[in-house]
């Protein structure tokens, strides 16, 4: 509490707002869930000499094990570049970014090229925050 009457009428406010929203009481109404995240799909596609991977959705830690299998279910062979397309990727948490620089080395460890298309301004300042930039090539 401070000594300002207005801080506290604030405080005090928000906090009934809140009890008000999350209560867990047998028979009190619950807030509905508008906002389901889109879940995670991974798509692959073959090109001439290059491969297409495309991330959708958020990928955080609820989904962490299915974007690690499906990333290491993309065959390089035949590919001499791999292009991972991120445009509908709305949501990547830091358990999800390092399977994707895992999966960004192993493809330059393979001797392909790799580059990242379509990612959000959030996506790509994540990526600087964690100094990876480099790595996804971002186009």
């Amino acid at each position: 509490m401070t000594h300002r009457p207005h801080h506290n009428r604030i405080r005090s406010n928000r906090a009934e707002t809140v009890r008000g929203c999350t209560s867990s009481r047998p028979g009190a109404p619950q807030a509905a869930n508008l906002f389901e995240a889109p879940p995670l799909g991974i798509q692959t596609m073959a090109r001439e000499n290059a491969l297409w991977v495309e991330l959708r959705g958020e990928a955080d830690l609820g989904n962490h094990e299915q974007l690690l299998a499906g990333l290491a279910r993309v065959k390089l062979d035949g590919a001499d570049a791999v292009h991972l397309v991120l445009t509908e990727l709305t949501f990547c948490d830091l358990c999800a970014y390092r399977h994707i620089i895992a999966f960004a080395t192993r493809v330059r460890a393979a001797g392909r090229e790799l580059s990242a298309h379509g990612a959000s301004p959030t996506i790509k300042k994540i990526a600087r925050l964690l100094n990876v930039t480099g790595m996804l090539h971002f186009v």
